[in-house]
């Protein structure tokens, strides 16, 4: 669960992987249409169940019946992106604030449902978690710290085209960062003593023009008040 697969000429091949595990260690492979095979390797970390801990089926259950309030099937992609970022970000459901623990961000969604405070990690596992259960693809984010006691910052790439293209998404900061560019985001993280200081070549570049205004009613109160 959580990897893609991109090729320059088929696309989304995710649905071709396939993945082998041995002592903890799964590879993933995929192969495209032209023979070319790629191989990546991830480490299976298997932790005790916190206390308190919720099955994914319950956590799933909840979020998918909030989801249905704002999100309907007549929305684009995009739209649905937005919506998720308009309920995460314009509404009372949540609030920033201090909240140290990132053990399980499946498990930080949820209590984040309770809680309703948290810092960056919580946003982008709420977020995260919605944007799964909508089959919009993602691909997470970590900052590279500028300085060795520097904070730590999560936040997403989003697609709105299947996989093909991905935009960054963080709601912490501000609603220019809904589906923004490389451009928009190092241009506000440098005004903003370097938020966003990212390796770039762990992630594929946005394309190079913003999208066109959206037509989302961003004060909607069927969404904010979902």
């Amino acid at each position: 669960e959580g990897y893609i697969a991109l090729d320059n000429h088929d696309g989304d091949i995710t649905g071709q992987v396939l993945a082998k595990e041995e002592n903890g260690v799964v590879t993933y492979t995929v192969t495209d249409a032209s023979g070319n095979t790629a191989t990546k390797e991830a480490t299976v970390t298997v932790m005790e169940k916190q206390a308190g801990y919720v099955e994914p089926e319950v956590i799933y259950a909840r979020v998918d019946a909030i989801l249905e309030q704002f999100i309907t099937d007549d929305m684009t992609d995009r739209e649905k992106v937005e919506a998720v970022y308009v309920w995460t970000h314009r509404g009372d459901h949540l609030i920033y604030g201090s909240a140290p623990d990132r053990t399980d961000w499946l498990q930080t969604a949820y209590e984040f449902l309770d809680r309703k405070k948290g810092d960056c990690y919580w946003f982008y596992a709420i977020q995260k978690l919605m944007l799964q259960r909508l089959n919009i693809p993602t691909i997470d984010v970590k900052k590279v710290k500028n300085f060795e006691k520097d904070s730590n910052h999560y936040w997403l790439l989003v697609s709105i085209d299947g996989g093909e293209t991905y935009y960054h998404f963080d709601n912490v900061w501000s609603r220019q960062l809904c589906l923004a560019t490389d451009k928009t985001l190092n241009k506000f993280s440098k005004a903003v003593n370097n938020c966003f200081n990212r390796d770039e070549s762990l992630y594929p570049a946005t394309p190079t023009e913003e999208l066109p205004p959206s037509k989302l009613p961003w004060n909607d109160p069927a969404i904010m008040n979902a």
